[in-house]
């Protein structure tokens, strides 16, 4: 039994058998098979909140509220996508005409170029400005294949209230379930500073 140091309450326990077996811990993002094989990459939920709080904070340093616009997406998305290995596909979708995305700064393969709001889970989270959580894009209705690698995704929606959605911040891994409420919470709290840097830049 061994003590987690975040937490003292969160511990693993080693069975002869040599497999990870979990006790009050997330085995996250991998299977068992995965753990046994990867055992230093497993992730545990609070040191996961800590290396966002981290991440968070190098954003917040980096962009102020003189940043242009397109310089704090490229930089959001450096600075995430750097920090998670999970992160397969981190992007933005800026809302170029009224119900339509279209491709922004973003780090991974190259990315759908026009999704609109009716169909997947980018136009899901810009359509009805809520953060989209999908643990199995598979069982996504309408979810567009922009790459077969994908198998969960996260899209936080960036609304300027009374002009509706500007933007959505995308993230895709290659590992199901790989997203949870850790990750949501942050997203979207330094989603909603990005509104500043979009009003900052058409405010004139």
């Amino acid at each position: 039994m061994h003590s987690d140091p975040f937490l003292d309450h969160i511990y693993l326990e080693k069975v002869r058998s040599g497999v990870v077996r979990e006790k009050n811990r997330i085995l996250w993002p991998f299977t068992e098979h995965q753990v046994r094989k990867n055992e230093p990459r497993i992730v545990v939920r609070n040191e996961k909140r800590a290396k966002h709080m981290g991440v968070t904070e190098r954003i917040r340093l980096l962009i102020d509220q003189s940043t242009d616009w397109v310089a704090a997406m490229a930089t959001m998305v450096y600075e995430l996508h750097s920090a998670f290995d999970y992160y397969h596909w981190t992007g933005f979708y800026g809302t170029i005409r009224p119900d339509w995305l279209q491709v922004g700064p973003y780090q991974g393969g190259s990315g759908c170029i026009d999704i609109p709001f009716a169909n997947g889970v980018c136009g899901a989270a810009a359509r009805k400005k809520k953060t989209q959580l999908v643990p199995d894009v598979t069982q996504f209705p309408g979810h567009i294949d922009c790459s077969p690698d994908t198998r969960s995704e996260i899209v936080i929606p960036i609304v300027s209230w009374g002009v509706g959605t500007v933007a959505v911040l995308d993230v895709d891994s290659n590992h199901a379930s790989a997203f949870d409420t850790v990750d949501q919470e942050y997203l979207e709290a330094i989603c909603d500073e990005m509104v500043v840097s979009w009003a900052n830049q058409f405010s004139f």
